[in-house]
């Protein structure tokens, strides 16, 4: 006489899918959790948190330097900015022509805003190297902001070479076994503030000449906002 099958008693079915039903809320929990640190890490949301911790501070008025470097080269810039624009140069080594090797060059004073326009080209216009995404591969971009104020303290541009599997044109290229890449000319560049500071609310004249007698710039001695 064949016996028949087992059967579970209803307490233990009701254990099994209790537990099944506690591991995948956990697994849900789990996921949301990583998704919202994941969220929370994106260059894109860092970017937006910083821009607004910078402008809730209230800075219009400061005295920034600057350091640019590219490898074997750097150069410094030193001046204060009144309502968002240039209104006096301490020091400026750096050259008016970019500098080879550099995607952006020093056409301009770094200002705050203008350090975050940068960052924004970069973070809505990725872009490779000179020598294309098969043999440069992409432009990577590393932002350090001001834990309390907001503004850019160390920006750094670099080639990933070693994201270059991520392009279905490098694969093909390894695939035809023709890949003649030429030698890298772009070596990364760093921008970094060394210092800046609140200025009291005072008349400043613009003067847009290093020439300029800088012994009439009134001397000031505002508090630091950090480095």
């Amino acid at each position: 006489m064949a016996s028949s099958p087992a059967t579970i008693p209803p307490t233990v079915r009701e254990r099994r899918i209790s537990r099944r039903r506690v591991l995948f809320t956990l697994l849900l929990l789990g996921a949301v959790i990583a998704a919202l640190l994941g969220y929370d890490s994106l260059p894109t949301t860092q970017f937006a948190a910083a821009q607004a911790r910078w402008t809730a501070s209230g800075t219009d008025d400061y005295r920034i330097v600057v350091a640019y470097s590219v490898p074997l080269y750097e150069c410094e810039q030193d001046f204060e900015v009144r309502n968002g624009k240039v209104s006096y140069r301490h020091r400026d080594e750096c050259p008016t022509n970019p500098v080879a090797g550099a995607s952006g060059g020093l056409a301009n004073l770094y200002t705050v805003q203008r350090l975050f326009e940068r960052i924004d080209e970069t973070l809505n216009g990725p872009s490779c190297g000179p020598n294309g995404c098969i043999c440069d591969g992409p432009i990577q971009l590393e932002v350090v902001y001001h834990p309390q104020l907001g503004y850019p303290q160390r920006i750094t541009w670099a080639l990933g070479q070693g994201q270059r599997w991520r392009y279905i044109d490098f694969w093909l290229a390894q695939l035809s076994g023709r890949v003649q890449c030429p030698p890298v000319t772009y070596l990364g560049e760093t921008i970094e503030v060394l210092s800046l500071e609140a200025l009291q609310l005072e008349a400043t004249p613009d003067v847009d000449a290093l020439a300029e007698p800088q012994a009439t710039k009134p001397a000031v001695t505002p508090p630091s906002l950090g480095g």
